[in-house]
């Protein structure tokens, strides 16, 4: 259907007897699914009749007895009742499932008693919901680097169980200090010349490289403090690629050099007049911050 919505979705019953997905209610959002058969968890293959006791801490495979057509670029995830879950303790093991919009066998709930007493599953007992929903495809493409985040490499548990997590007042407050120290440096570099702009390249918590403006006696860029400090940076054997560059200047005069020097974050005052620079910036995948409340240069 080339991602448009669907209205209509194709179903085949697999057997006579199995029931169709129904919405138990007008403002439900999922499809009730219904117990048809029980399965080998490997094969597919029917092992029993239903009704089936699963013990507890054991397992068992339910088919639901339909197939579906489900169009491109949508999915079916197959999530538990919450009904089962809260009262007999029974999961779905590998919730949510995903069901392929080019799959066409019949799908199958892993049902898994994590309760301490035996559970029934009936026949044409609802088991389980369905949620379409439609998914973006992306292009895969490898790179070298990624820009880094606040969480950056941390995994499971990293952001805690008590507290804000990463996304706090605090660490904001922690990097603005951070920006404001370098953006002071930059500025104070600025003010041994006439065009009082400055700047000063950052990798690792270390300046790598510093320059500022020149200009002529008729107040014409000769060379902005962003390429000045890339240059030297040049010129000392620095690499420039991931580095944070801090501007302290009223204008961003050349955007490109900071793209093409592999810089990924650019941090200036909140009165920087931002124009189209910062557009250009953000679409190249250079991250802009701005420090807030400090005096122009």
């Amino acid at each position: 259907m080339n991602g448009e919505k669907f209205t209509t979705l194709k179903v085949r019953k697999v057997r006579p007897d199995a029931k169709i997905p129904i919405r138990a209610s007008d403002g439900a959002i999922g499809y009730d699914v219904y117990a048809s058969i029980v399965f080998h968890s490997y094969d597919k293959k029917q092992t029993a009749e239903l009704p089936i006791v699963i013990n507890p801490g054991e397992k068992a495979l339910i088919g639901i007895g339909v197939a579906m057509a489900i169009p491109w670029p949508f999915q079916a995830e197959v999530r538990p009742r919450s009904g089962i879950a809260t009262k007999f303790k029974v999961q779905l093991l590998n919730s949510p499932g995903t069901i392929d919009p080019d799959f066409r066998g019949e799908a199958g709930c892993l049902l898994h008693n994590v309760g301490d007493t035996p559970f029934t599953v009936e026949k044409d007992m609802r088991i389980a919901q369905l949620i379409f929903t439609r998914v973006e495809i992306p292009e895969i493409v490898e790179v070298d680097e990624l820009l880094d985040t606040k969480r950056s490499a941390g995994g499971f548990g990293h952001t805690g169980l008590i507290g804000e997590g990463l996304g706090t007042e605090q660490y904001d407050n922690e990097i603005e200090a951070i920006d404001r120290t370098y953006l002071e440096i930059a500025q104070a570099i600025g003010k041994r010349t006439p065009a009082q702009q400055g700047c000063v390249i950052v990798q690792d918590d270390t300046i790598i490289s510093q320059g500022y403006c020149l200009v002529n006696q008729e107040d014409e860029v000769l060379i902005s403090a962003e390429m000045d400090a890339v240059f030297r940076s040049a010129k000392l054997g620095h690499s420039t690629k991931n580095a944070t560059m801090y501007l302290a200047t009223k204008l961003v005069m050349d955007v490109d050099s900071i793209i093409k020097a592999g810089i990924t974050t650019v941090v200036v005052f909140s009165f920087v007049n931002t124009g189209e620079w910062c557009d250009q910036l953000q679409s190249n995948n250079v991250q802009v911050r701005f420090v807030k409340n400090l005096k122009s240069t």
